[in-house]
């Protein structure tokens, strides 16, 4: 099961510790509509689908990229308003962000979203609560987790896996790890994908039976922009191997079948039921 995903936003969105406030987002340099449509051509010409998951910010700015995206055939699902995880937000405001963005993909699309990820996937102790929200606005499928992590008492398995706490269940996949040199590895995506080299992702997919790949813009950007409101770390990993990312994922998908989140669902619960 090697699911394909796309996390919908700009270059300068970064960790809470090097986040650019919001206020300043409308100044910076626009590029998520360029690298969206480079993603849409490469999905076109590998004739795959997947899912995005877009950010409230990005759909209020243009609102005709996600009509386009639905239109070609892929998935939706919701990645909050702002980028801000949940645990700084709070229960109360998570769920007013949640609603507000579901409503505006809704109104957009005609289309009910029931797929939501958190940003830098962080449900964690912190922010427990966060499957009964989700289940009282409708989202059925989540992926906001990392394997390993240590979450309600147990570790996060390495595949999908049911949620069930107080009367709630949520269907959850999870980012999926390696274990590598002793250390977690989140090969399967982003800057750790544009990093590692080809032979040996071709090695780490090839081993178990369950990859989360994830993505944003920026990492099909050869250009993308450097800040001096960011961290030099922030810019050097928003460029360092991004001509490789078509390449990379073009011979992944000769060599595995890539599915979106939904069909992943549709086999794992007719698997359990």
């Amino acid at each position: 099961m090697v699911i394909l995903t796309f996390d919908i936003e700009d270059w300068h969105l970064s960790y809470p510790s090097s986040q650019i406030d919001s206020w300043r987002w409308d100044n910076m340099e626009y590029r998520t509509e360029r690298n969206t449509e480079i993603i849409l051509d490469i999905l076109e010409n590998i004739h795959a689908r997947a899912t995005f998951f877009f950010l409230g910010y990005e759909v209020k700015k243009n609102r005709q990229l996600l009509q386009k995206v639905q239109k070609q055939g892929h998935e939706l699902g919701f990645h909050s308003m702002w980028h801000i995880p949940p645990e700084y937000m709070g229960r109360k405001n998570f769920s007013r962000d949640l609603e507000e963005g579901l409503n505006l993909m809704r109104d957009t699309t005609g289309e009910k979203i029931q797929m939501y990820r958190a940003p830098l996937f962080s449900w964690n102790n912190k922010c427990e609560w966060l499957p009964e929200v989700l289940a009282e606005h409708g989202i059925k499928v989540d992926s906001s987790t990392v394997a390993g992590r240590k979450l309600g008492g147990t570790v996060v398995p390495n595949c999908p896996f049911v949620w069930e706490k107080s009367g709630v269940e949520l269907v959850e996949f999870p980012l999926s790890i390696s274990r590598f040199l002793h250390l977690n590895l989140r090969y399967s995506g982003s800057g750790f994908f544009r990093l590692l080299p080809s032979n040996l992702l071709t090695r780490l997919f090839s081993q178990g039976s369950y990859h989360m790949l994830y993505f944003h813009p920026r990492d099909f950007d050869s250009q993308v922009p450097s800040s001096p409101l960011l961290p030099w770390y922030r810019n050097w990993m928003n460029r360092v191997g991004n001509s490789s990312s078509k390449d990379k994922l073009v011979s992944l998908s000769q060599q595995f079948k890539l599915l979106t989140l939904g069909e992943a669902y549709n086999q794992f619960t007719k698997k359990i039921a």
